[in-house]
């Protein structure tokens, strides 16, 4: 008789839709609760990055970084920092025996901006590197290549036709120099006024006469009213 009842409860219990919701819902429960159990037992074998709460890495780690790094500096003969116009500045480890031109390949050559002048009369390529070393390429807009450039200009005939100029703002032959005149003898250019003539001061020095035409105020028609009045 209790199997009658047992059997008669079975059926009646999957017969109605709603106890066979129960049970898909029940099943799903199970399998939820055995993966999470799975996957966390799991995870526990994968240990995190041994950081500290404030993000620094643990003792250990720490220790096994100063260890590279200490190993990296025992293969170095000499540490190198080279800046400036090149393409990847930075402080470079080298060999005993390196030379000038090793650490420029290292940093990837020159930039656009270097100044080549000071590079081809300053820089020795085929000298050997000293531990420590500082090496700096100017660019065009440093000094050095400034000062240099005028020193060419001084030197080299034919930027001003053969013409130099010197410290009374005049050049040799009369004209003025837009680079080392003073205000009033600037003024005495055609289309050169007071406003006009401190704006040349400000923007000194120049390569050639043309570079004026950078002034503002000063288009082609002024320049070439003025052209044969000045010189650098």
């Amino acid at each position: 008789m209790n199997e009658n009842i047992l059997n008669f409860d079975y059926k009646l219990f999957f017969k109605d839709k709603k106890h066979q919701i129960y049970v898909v819902v029940g099943i799903i429960l199970v399998i939820l609760v055995l993966g999470y159990v799975f996957f966390n037992k799991n995870g526990k074998n994968i240990s995190p990055s041994p950081l500290y709460t404030d993000g620094s890495y643990s003792d250990e780690e720490k220790l096994q970084e100063n260890g590279d790094i200490e190993q990296q500096s025992s293969d170095c003969d000499l540490w190198v920092d080279i800046s400036g116009s090149v393409i990847l500045p930075d402080v470079y480890c080298l060999k005993s025996g390196s030379i000038v031109n090793d650490i420029i390949s290292l940093s990837e050559g020159f930039s656009d901006d270097v100044c080549i002048e000071w590079v081809d009369k300053n820089l020795n390529r085929a000298e050997l590197l000293q531990p420590n070393q500082k090496i700096y390429i100017p660019s065009l807009t440093d000094s050095d290549c400034i000062l240099l450039n005028r020193e060419v200009q001084s030197l080299d005939g034919d930027l001003n036709n053969g013409v130099i100029s010197n410290s009374s703002g005049l050049c040799s032959d009369g004209r003025i120099s837009i680079n080392t005149a003073d205000s009033s003898q600037l003024e005495s250019i055609t289309g050169v006024g007071p406003a006009t003539a401190t704006k040349i001061i400000e923007a000194r020095p120049y390569n050639r006469i043309e570079d004026i035409m950078d002034v503002k105020g000063i288009g082609e028609s002024t320049f070439e009213k003025m052209k044969d009045q000045i010189c650098l």
